[in-house]
């Protein structure tokens, strides 16, 4: 698996001893995964939201020549 992109999108500063992320998958098709995680401080309050896209594969797999 690799990294294809990831944004972080900060909104708000963290507020109290712990903050809490809640991931998911969006999408997992046979060449690509996509995942989102909510942030939240102590309050509930979101604090930050980020998306991740990765392909997926077999560590050091060659990819098909017909593949950029």
């Amino acid at each position: 698996m690799g990294t294809i992109d990831m944004q972080v999108h900060f909104l708000e500063r963290g507020r109290g001893s712990a903050l809490i992320a809640e991931g998911r998958m969006v999408r997992a098709g046979g060449a690509v995964a996509i995942a989102s995680v909510d942030v939240r401080d102590d309050a509930g309050t979101l604090v930050a939201i980020g998306t991740a896209t990765f392909r997926l594969g077999k560590p050091g797999a060659k990819r098909p020549h017909n593949e950029d």
